[in-house]
């Protein structure tokens, strides 16, 4: 007898030391995921695998709890039948009601036999969820005393039962799985953290290696545009000046085919001075045309000319290019032509041109700012060289004439001198001229341009060279000019710049576009949010009045700020910008300065316009509605009509409710369209026709029922309409319903007007399920997507049914929505679903097609 206990005590204790070494086992695989796995999605199944080894069951989910959301996210599942796990999370949505969820509330260790189950079923702890367990084991994720999920196992045979040792040791395993869980996110966190310093040192080093390479481009630049400039100070012939000239470009820009072309003096013609090319020694001179050099002339722009550029302008008469000379120009390979205007005294006198006629050297963005920028050098260097050179040869003449004749003609030579100086004094002030507003004294266009563009150059070049633009454009200027007069107007203009500039500094640069806009160039201001505040006190400082010949004006004006935070590179991105942020202050009330977003202008032009076909709808009556009936799904007799709103659009034809909802929920014009279909639903609810019918149902916007002073209005509107309330169902969608305790609140307070209550959508969108036991819902709506996948998933019928039994637990009715076949409308019946629409018994159609019997 005593060698028989001994043997058996033998045994057990080899079957425990078996059983811990296997517990240690998988400990040590689970401290070793933690060590060699980065990511959860490749931990998870590996955890799964050494559980399954360990518990010798496959089935296998783990959840965690999102507290602040009240939500529960599966993060895996696996089961032996094949379970999809999509059609999973559709139950977890249930949990809370579930094993899991007493888990979760609890705090501890579960384990379901049949007979507990049985009696936690009974007792209302539990609803069962899914397909039912022989055996249900889930343990508590634990981490610094607080419950962040449950890791569960399950049997589906009766020959695998768990047992309290099972829940000890899944305890212990839970507890390993949470710590090494931890361990991968940390690593998966310094991981991030060490690629991105990595990045940001990449990307640091890039930018220091182009800011060399700009600014090594920069120097050679302003070393060649220098050198041009100082050419007119060498004293060389105008030939010498010409082939210097090609040779300094030549380090810019490729110019192997260079020439320049000057208008005649007569007018009329076109010389060629300089000309070099690989297939023409020279040029001669000849009329005015209309050649690309012409185009260069009439346009007083930069151009860059390829082939098909040249053949779209000749097709369209812009151009005249013989059909013999392109046929040449193909021949000798000719790829690009970029011409640029010489401008003297705001006249164009001229072009320099270069071109390439191999296929893999062509002229980009760059080339066209450089050419443009170095002929402005150019034309003041080539005319300071022509004014010297006919300065030197009237210097010559009058030489001549001094020797040659008397003393008498001394006074002659001192009223030459006397015209040089006048010249000089004339020439400087058209130079002030072309650059100043001549009613304001400020700077104009162009010299606000070219000072924004230098600004913009030196800030590619040091980005904490900030600078801030702000578009100012007068709110009434063209009122106070076409009522008072342009002297009025004018001297208005004058005042008003004098009045900004007492807001600007002297690095500041105040100037006037034209008629009553003014720009700033700000370089004083450190931030945009300093520079905003300058143009807010701009803003109040023209809000105040103008005596102007005894009248006492006011103007206003509206603001748009933009500035280099915005990594801007050419002045027309910048004026486009702070002109677009200008019009938005107007729009949002005028006598204000905005700030450019970067989606500002077109976001704001389409939504406009949308809103504006909108808004014209509701004036024009184009909102017109259909109605659906909604049927007993026992007696078939119809439990109420639904009222659906359609937009009789103009151009886009007939429009359900998802193509315009939205955009009526963003402006607000959702709450028009709320009060139509109410009257909509009144006159149904006094047409004798339907006296017979139940109720009446309509579609009421959570944003218009959340609003204080609109939900009062629609209440309002409701008590005086006259209609039996109790027969009126508002439904409010459950994706609209955002925030818990206000939707509530707003729920009991259309209770409380006598009305029935419908959570419309259900399904549709991840919901909390809360409302449906707290606030007096009287119908669910199953959303048409759920009911139209229930043939092919035991899950989302499982769903419902679940809805179906809640219902009748809570105290509400379902209705099922967009109820295609019979087969499905047994399933429903079969579920306990009370009522349904859709198309087996009517679709949407105007009050008269609609069927007394479906």
């Amino acid at each position: 007898m005593d060698v028989s206990i001994r043997a058996s005590r033998s045994k057990l204790v080899s079957s425990l030391y078996k059983r811990a070494r296997s517990v240690q086992d998988a400990l040590m695989a689970v401290s070793e995921l933690a060590s060699n796995v980065t990511d959860l999605n490749q931990f998870y199944p590996q955890a799964h695998q050494v559980v399954a080894e360990l518990m010798s069951v496959p089935n296998f989910y783990i959840v965690f709890q999102d507290k602040p959301q009240k939500k529960v996210k599966l993060a895996y599942f696996f089961d032996e039948f094949g379970e999809d796990e999509g059609e999973f999370l559709l139950v977890s949505s249930l949990f809370e009601y579930g094993l899991t969820g007493w888990v979760l509330r609890n705090g501890v260790p579960l384990l379901c036999n049949p007979e507990n189950k049985r009696q936690m079923l009974e007792s209302g702890q539990i609803t069962q969820i899914g397909k039912a367990s022989h055996s249900w084991l889930g343990v508590p994720l634990i981490r610094q005393g607080q419950t962040i999920g449950v890791l569960v196992i399950q049997s589906y045979s009766e020959s695998i039962t768990f047992s309290p040792r099972d829940t000890n040791v899944m305890q212990f395993v839970a507890d390993h799985i949470v710590h090494a869980i931890e361990r991968v996110q940390q690593k998966r966190v310094l991981e991030l953290e060490i690629e991105k310093r990595t990045h940001e040192l990449t990307r640091a080093n890039n930018e220091l290696t182009a800011e060399i390479h700009q600014r090594e481009r920069y120097e050679q630049i302003q070393n060649a545009l220098i050198e041009i400039s100082e050419l007119s100070c060498t004293g060389q012939s105008i030939e010498g000046f010409y082939h210097a000239v090609h040779h300094l470009l030549s380090r810019l820009v490729y110019a192997e085919n260079f020439y320049i072309a000057l208008i005649a003096k007569n007018g009329q013609d076109l010389t060629f001075p300089y000309f070099v090319d690989t297939y023409k020694i020279s040029i001669e001179p000849r009329p005015l045309g209309r050649g690309l050099t012409e185009y260069v002339l009439r346009t007083a722009e930069t151009q860059l000319f390829d082939l098909e550029r040249i053949l779209i302008l000749n097709a369209r008469d812009q151009i005249s290019i013989p059909e013999s000379e392109i046929s040449r120009m193909r021949d000798q390979g000719f790829s690009a032509w970029l011409g640029a205007p010489l401008t003297i005294d705001n006249e164009v006198r001229g072009v320099i041109v270069v071109q390439s006629y191999q296929p893999k050297i062509s002229y980009f963005k760059q080339d066209i700012d450089l050419l443009r920028y170095a002929s402005n050098h150019i034309a003041l260097a080539l005319n300071r060289l022509l004014s010297q050179q006919a300065l030197t040869r009237s210097n010559e003449e009058l030489e001549r004439i001094v020797t040659a004749r008397t003393e008498a003609l001394y006074n002659v030579n001192q009223d030459l001198f006397q015209q040089i100086e006048e010249r000089k004094k004339i020439e400087a002030k058209l130079y002030h001229e072309a650059l100043h507003d001549a009613l304001t004294g400020l700077p104009n266009r162009a010299y606000f341009n070219q000072a924004l563009s230098d600004t913009i150059k030196h800030w590619q070049q040091d980005s904490t060279a900030h600078y801030f633009v702000l578009f100012i454009d007068l709110d009434r200027f063209k009122v106070i000019n076409d009522t008072f007069g342009h002297n009025v107007g004018d001297e208005f203009l004058v005042k008003v710049s004098r009045r900004v500039a007492q807001n600007v500094r002297n690095e500041d640069m105040l100037a006037r576009l034209g008629g009553d806009e003014f720009v700033i160039l700000l370089h004083s201001a450190n931030s945009l949010a300093e520079a905003e505040l300058i143009g807010k006190s701009i803003v109040e400082s023209l809000s105040q009045p103008f005596m102007i010949q005894g009248n006492e004006l006011y103007a206003g004006s509206s603001i748009g700020l933009t500035g280099s935070d915005y990594g801007y590179t050419t002045t027309t991105a910048v004026l486009r910008d702070a002109d677009a942020a200008m019009y938005e202050a107007k729009l949002r009330g005028r006598g204000r300065c905005v700030v450019f977003d970067a989606d500002l202008h077109q976001a704001l032009i389409d939504k406009l316009t949308l809103e504006t076909e909108l808004r014209r709808a509701l004036n024009r009556n184009e909102i017109d509605f259909v109605y659906q009936p909604i049927f007993d799904l026992h007696s078939h007799d119809i439990m109420a009509i639904e009222v659906l709103a359609r937009w009789d659009h103009p151009t886009r034809g007939y429009l359900v409710p998802d193509d315009f909802m939205e955009l009526a929920e963003e402006t607000g014009v959702i709450f028009d369209i709320d009060i139509l279909a109410l009257q909509a639903a009144f006159r149904l609810l006094k047409d004798h026709q339907f006296a017979t019918t139940p109720y009446v149902a309509i579609n009421i916007s959570g944003r218009s029922a959340h609003n204080n002073s609109q939900r009062k209005a629609i209440m309002a509107l409701i008590n005086q309409s006259g209609v039996d309330k109790r027969k009126l169902v508002l439904e409010f969608s459950e994706s609209s319903l955002t925030t818990y305790e206000l939707s509530s609140q707003m729920l009991q307070a259309f209770h409380g007007l006598g009305v029935k209550l419908a959570l419309d959508d259900i399904g549709a969108e991840s919901g909390s399920l809360k409302l449906l036991f707290s606030a007096p819902i009287d119908y669910v709506k199953i959303d048409r997507t759920i009911v139209g996948q229930m043939d092919h998933s035991e899950r989302i019928r499982d769903f419902i049914e679940v809805l179906c039994q809640i219902g009748r637990k809570a105290g509400f009715f379902t209705i099922a929505e967009g109820i295609r076949t019979a087969a499905q409308k047994a399933q429903l019946t079969h579920f306990g679903c009370q009522y349904g629409q859709g198309e087996i018994f009517q679709l949407p159609v105007p009050l008269p097609d609609i069927k007394i019997k479906s």
